[in-house]
């Protein structure tokens, strides 16, 4: 009988203590050294950005679902971004702004143990979602050809299911405790991820894949981007470089290989290097396709011939070695 009492107020007093640690953690007091006014200062920015950020990424999610034209890959991920966004509004927000005002965490175990693993798992749901936005936008304009393969409707589902699993399979070795824990981290003043047993955190291995690896490849494409359309833009404004076709002094026009136009230029402006090129402003009828636009220092324009202000005063004369002979006939 004694030994059986004795269990029994051992075990009581285990439970206690239990409860005691369960207690004290929920209730220690955090933000030590911290200003009351910054710590309230970020507990009212959490409420306004609660209270901007829900209904705008609801809003967003509606137009863009309703919207039939919008439904393309582009849509599609920044409807993937929203909900991300939506989710950490939602959840993050307000036990992050309930810390602040309290100046502790008393929400509990399970939700503290809820916190890092949504905040760190929809953080890298939003990077993800933005690497698949700048690929897009990478392939469209490096790649344009191969554009609708790619971005399919199933090949998206894939994308944005990819994004989701990959961002929160990373954490599930931490969630179990095999690889660091989650926790109630003092030192920060949150729950975070603690070290396990073995002293391991995979902090770092989250940091790298997570973080760096999408921020590298947002860096890259539109570093990319940048690169193709400057060099495009620098071969639009190059002059043309092939040799120059002989232009007498006269003011007598110039006739080329293209039917139906006629082009008269003046020797001093075609001597000057900085001359911009004018504009052919009828339609195209026939072109022979054995003469080199290079020849011709002149940009075309295909313009509607009853919307053109020229065409309206004067028609286009056919002035070809072969009509003229015809009209002195």
């Amino acid at each position: 009988m004694m030994l059986s009492n004795n269990n029994n107020i051992n075990n009581n007093n285990n439970n206690n203590n239990a409860f005691f640690n369960k207690t004290t953690q929920t209730s220690y007091e955090l933000f030590e050294g911290y200003n009351d006014k910054l710590l309230e200062f970020a507990a009212i920015a959490c409420t306004v950005f609660l209270v901007v950020g829900v209904p705008g990424n609801i809003l967003t999610i509606i137009a863009l679902t309703k919207g039939k034209r919008n439904r393309n890959a582009t849509a599609i991920f920044i409807i993937n971004l929203s909900i991300s966004d939506l989710l950490f509004g939602c959840f993050n927000l307000p036990l992050a702004a309930s810390t602040f005002f309290r100046r502790a965490w008393a929400h509990g175990d399970l939700l503290c143990r809820l916190l890092p693993l949504l905040r760190y798992g929809l953080l890298a749901v939003s990077l993800f979602t933005v690497s698949l936005i700048t690929i897009n936008r990478y392939v469209i304009i490096a790649h344009p050809r191969q554009y609708t393969r790619i971005y399919q409707r199933r090949y998206l589902t894939f994308m944005v299911m990819g994004a989701w699993l990959m961002a929160f399979s990373i954490m599930v070795p931490t969630w179990r405790g095999v690889w660091g824990k989650f926790g109630l981290d003092i030192n920060i003043g949150s729950c975070s991820i603690l070290p396990d047993r073995n002293g391991r955190s995979p902090k770092v291995i989250l940091f790298l894949l997570a973080f760096l690896v999408p921020c590298i490849c947002i860096v890259c494409c539109y570093a990319r981007i940048f690169y193709l359309v400057r060099k495009a833009a620098f071969r639009t404004r190059e002059p043309a470089t092939s040799p120059k076709p002989r232009i007498s002094h006269t003011a007598e026009p110039i006739i080329n290989p293209i039917r139906h136009q006629t082009y008269a230029y003046a020797c001093d402006t075609l001597n000057d290097e900085n001359r911009k090129p004018f504009t052919v402003n009828e339609d195209l009828e026939y072109i022979d396709v054995n003469y080199s636009f290079e020849d011709l220092p002149i940009s075309y324009e295909q313009i509607s011939y009853e919307n053109s202000p020229s065409n309206l005063q004067s028609k286009t004369t056919d002035v070809s070695p072969q009509r003229a002979g015809n009209r002195k006939n």
